[in-house]
């Protein structure tokens, strides 16, 4: 019983690899996902469980949960404190986006073919652009708010980091997923990504008026002790 659970703890160890759990060669991950045979010795890429229904997808979605929410709570933790100044928490978002892509998401593309690997690059990076983008109107809209603003970008950071982390996991782990059924490539593949391209533009359009809005808003508001406004003054929010 020790033999056989140590052949399958190294098995499974060789797999995440990207090699046979039997003879230790180099296999592509799209056959591991999809436990296929060994094209060098012929024995099954499968996942060595007593249970039938653990397959190298669910096996290494458990290990990278783990990690998902150890990084999540460490960018929150941060993003707490750089709502506090204007401006700063967007900054701060766009390196947490960098930062959870290095160390949580480049590993488990590593297992998708080349096509899906692009689409769901594409799609990754559309929602942090998303993110981004909807952050920033925020903080245009808030700046005003002094007394407010600090902890509403605070909870946004959190916000927009667990959203970010979310929806790119489900991305690559829907794909991962066609690959363990086996499913061919297609327009599954590349629609998320024109929706994603349709609400950033539709975002960014609606923020755009949003920001001329306040602009021109602010230009007639008048300047306490003088009763005049700031366009009287020369400010065109044009």
């Amino acid at each position: 019983m020790d033999i056989a659970e140590n052949f399958a703890e190294h098995s499974n160890t060789l797999l995440q690899k990207h090699r046979c759990g039997r003879c230790a060669e180099a296999v592509s991950a799209v056959a591991i996902m999809r436990q296929e045979d060994c094209s060098f010795c012929g024995s099954s890429l499968a996942w060595q469980s007593g249970n039938q229904q653990v397959n190298v997808l669910n096996a290494l979605k458990k290990k990278w949960r783990v990690r998902k929410w150890l990084i999540f709570i460490l960018i929150a933790s941060l993003s707490f404190f750089a709502g506090q100044v204007p401006l700063l928490q967007s900054v701060f978002l766009v390196l947490s986006l960098m930062a959870v892509h290095l160390l949580l998401i480049r590993k488990p593309l590593q297992w998708l073919p080349t096509g899906r690997k692009v689409f769901a690059k594409m799609d990754i990076k559309l929602i942090g652009i998303l993110i981004a983008v909807f952050n920033l109107i925020i903080n245009v809209l808030v700046m005003p708010f002094i007394l407010v603003n600090g902890v509403v970008l605070a909870v946004l950071g959190i916000l927009n980091t667990f959203l970010f982390v979310h929806f790119s996991t489900k991305v690559i782990e829907s794909r991962l997923k066609w690959e363990v059924e086996k499913r061919p490539f297609g327009a599954h593949d590349w629609m998320r990504t024109a929706v994603f391209l349709s609400l950033i533009c539709m975002v960014s359009l609606a923020g755009g008026f949003i920001v001329w809005g306040m602009v021109n808003v602010i230009s007639t508001v008048s300047v306490p002790c003088t009763g005049q406004t700031l366009r009287e003054f020369g400010f065109e929010g044009e």
